[in-house]
């Protein structure tokens, strides 16, 4: 008696769907090698792009952190770099999401940046509880958009750490030298009480209680000592606060008066780790 095999029709689609994918992996990798890129237009199109102000003033992030400035570039100019540097594909992909016993979920994420014509590739695989962390206590995300957000937010953090282990260091600090450059020679176009005021009203938007004197004393000076530069450095500050790797109350000194809950602050620590390349 001959047995046969019944293949259930969601074992099918998946199979078929994993034999697409590599096919669509294979056609990438043929075009890459085609196609290899060219390094000098990359470039040129890379620093064009840095020449744009509103590019130049997230480029970079910066803030105290153990008393030491920690520096890197934004996720947004990391994008822009791979846009230009091609031949790569990267991204945020949710592998599975378990309940725990407490009712709350948690995904595992895995970002991912892959250099087709090096072939090298870097991927971290990480877990996000849907829930978000509040002074007023912890609450779990049930709603499908908060969920998506939680993931994507995390998610882009450590793609941009993925994407900076790829493409060459050189690339990347070129592209910062010219953000800068663009910054500085900007300056002539608005006053610089202007763009102090401008400045300061970013930053009220996080809190309202930091005055000029806080971010003067960032720097080191006094508030009608600061100079395009010190306003140069205080972007890069304000860019890490939008990007969630530090808090106002931290930056200024404020965490005893003003200080976020210990679940805020060990999260923007985790997403630091993350995105610098450290603990899995």
């Amino acid at each position: 008696m001959t047995e046969m095999m019944v293949q259930s029709p969601g074992t099918g689609i998946m199979r078929a769907e994993e034999a697409r994918e590599m096919q669509e992996v294979k056609a990438k990798i043929y075009l890459a090698k085609e196609f290899a890129r060219d390094v000098d237009y990359a470039m040129r199109n890379i620093l064009r792009e840095c020449e744009n102000r509103a590019l130049a003033e997230q480029a970079q992030f910066e803030f105290p952190r153990g008393g030491e400035t920690v520096k890197g570039p934004s996720i947004r100019l990391i994008e822009v770099i791979a846009r230009y540097w091609g031949n790569m594909v990267s991204g945020v992909k949710e592998l599975s999401r378990v309940r725990q016993p407490d009712g709350t979920e948690v995904a595992t994420v895995k970002a991912f940046a892959w250099d087709m014509e090096t072939n090298y590739q870097d991927e971290k695989v990480f877990d996000v509880p849907l829930v978000r962390a509040t002074k007023k206590g912890t609450y779990r995300l049930t709603d499908p958009r908060d969920q998506y957000e939680m993931v994507a937010n995390q998610g882009a953090r450590r793609k941009r750490a993925c994407i900076q282990a790829v493409i060459p260091g050189w690339v990347i600090d070129q592209a910062l030298e010219q953000c800068d450059k663009t910054l500085e020679a900007d300056k002539g176009k608005e006053s610089l009480e202007t763009r102090k005021e401008k400045m300061l009203a970013a930053f009220q938007k996080h809190a309202d209680w930091i005055n000029i004197e806080h971010l003067a004393a960032y720097v080191g000076k006094e508030p009608d000592k600061l100079s395009a530069r010190d306003l140069v450095r205080l972007t890069r500050v304000y860019s890490a606060i939008e990007e969630g790797f530090t808090k106002p109350e931290t930056v200024f000194g404020q965490e005893t008066e003003q200080g976020p809950a210990q679940e805020d602050t060990q999260a923007a620590q985790d997403l630091l780790d993350m995105a610098m390349g450290g603990k899995e």
